[in-house]
């Protein structure tokens, strides 16, 4: 599992952001492996199983989560989409989730942190933003992450912001449970370390220009994120 805890150990990679999905790796080596060796089929089904389960313990050990476990639990897509939020898609997620954070909690940002008060220059902000709170947020995301690090944030609220597909969503939300702070032992964290809140703040600002610039209107992106199940 040295691979698995070198690729956590380096998730954060703002130059970088997209890393293959090894779990997927895994699964076309079985194939190949199953394809070529049919009398050893149950013994490399064995390896297949173990290996997930490893894969699914190392990553929910590291960011401090319970395994749902059931046994109609399909490993393969458990280990494959745990990778995929926890490792390779890591940095784009973080990115994703701050961006569409700030903009649909953008008026109770804005009062929260008193930006109408804010003594800080936002000129540029404003040439950039029509909506005078997320200019204000724009222009002072530093003082907005840095203070967002003592909010409580469950995980189904990250994944709601992160995943487009609802299913998605709700499926990585019913294999994992939080044993608590994940939002700020693994998103907040990154938001107060000076080597690289800086990167973060860079990117996550780009990303709302971004978003902002393809819409005519900032109103028609904010749609409620959806709604977790009972």
């Amino acid at each position: 599992m040295d691979v698995i805890h070198t690729s956590i150990d380096n998730k954060f990679r703002p130059y970088d952001p997209f890393s293959p999905n090894v779990v997927h790796s895994y699964e076309t080596q079985f194939k190949h492996l199953t394809d070529g060796f049919t009398a050893n089929a149950d013994q490399i089904a064995a390896v297949r199983r173990d290996t997930y389960i490893n894969i699914i313990n190392t990553l929910c050990n590291r960011y401090n989560l319970v395994f749902n476990y059931s046994d109609d639990t399909d490993l393969y897509s458990a280990a494959f989409y745990l990778y995929d939020f926890l490792v390779a898609n890591f940095t784009r997620y973080i990115i994703t989730f701050y961006t569409n954070f700030l903009v649909y909690e953008k008026d109770s940002i804005y009062k929260a942190f008193n930006l109408g008060e804010s003594v800080i220059p936002i000129t540029y902000s404003k040439k950039l933003f029509k909506n005078p709170q997320l200019a204000a947020i724009h222009g002072n995301i530093s003082t907005v992450l840095s203070g967002m690090s003592s909010f409580d944030i469950d995980l189904w609220g990250i994944l709601s912001m992160i995943y487009a597909d609802n299913k998605v969503a709700l499926y990585i939300n019913s294999l994992v449970t939080d044993k608590g702070n994940f939002f700020k032992n693994n998103y907040a964290i990154y938001s107060l370390d000076p080597r690289i809140s800086p990167e973060l703040q860079t990117q996550i600002k780009l990303s709302m220009q971004n978003m902002y610039a393809e819409m005519h209107d900032i109103d028609d992106y904010i749609v409620k994120p959806p709604q977790q199940e009972e």
